[in-house]
């Protein structure tokens, strides 16, 4: 079930097979082919779950880094830190930073699997490690 054109000559088996009164090998043909279906959208719904969590983890790390960011100017303006506020921010931005490299490693990781079994290994694949572009929209100002 790589492209279209599997696609469509699967179908066409199952309707032979339908038409020539073999029932069972068409059942047989439409199982295997949802198996197959199925297998896909759980491993593109696995990467959607990976993606989320990659998302959070990134907020997570945003937000220690702010924490962190205010404790070092209150620091530099004299204010007493308390030294277990900063060893805990550091500790949750080495944490989600950590987190974040694992997780986006299983996103490529999961891609390239995908990618494997559309093109086959002997293909062109388009590469499953390029790396995403964040984009920010910016309205000018009036």
């Amino acid at each position: 079930m790589s492209n279209i054109n599997d696609v469509i000559s699967g179908v066409d088996e199952v309707i032979k097979s339908a038409r020539e009164g073999n029932f069972d090998e068409a059942i047989s043909k439409t199982k295997s082919f949802a198996e197959r279906a199925t297998k896909k959208s759980a491993e593109r719904l696995e990467i959607s779950r990976k993606k989320i969590e990659l998302l959070d983890s990134k907020t997570k790390l945003a937000k220690a880094y702010e924490r962190f960011g205010r404790l070092c100017y209150d620091q530099t303006h004299g204010v007493d830190i308390d030294a277990e506020a900063y060893t805990s921010c550091l500790a949750e931005i080495d944490l989600q930073r950590t987190r974040a490299e694992l997780l986006d490693k299983e996103i490529r990781d999961l891609k390239a699997k995908i990618s494997d079994a559309i093109y086959g290994r002997d293909k062109e694949a388009p590469a499953a490690d390029a790396p995403e572009v964040d984009v920010e929209v910016v309205t000018p100002e009036e």
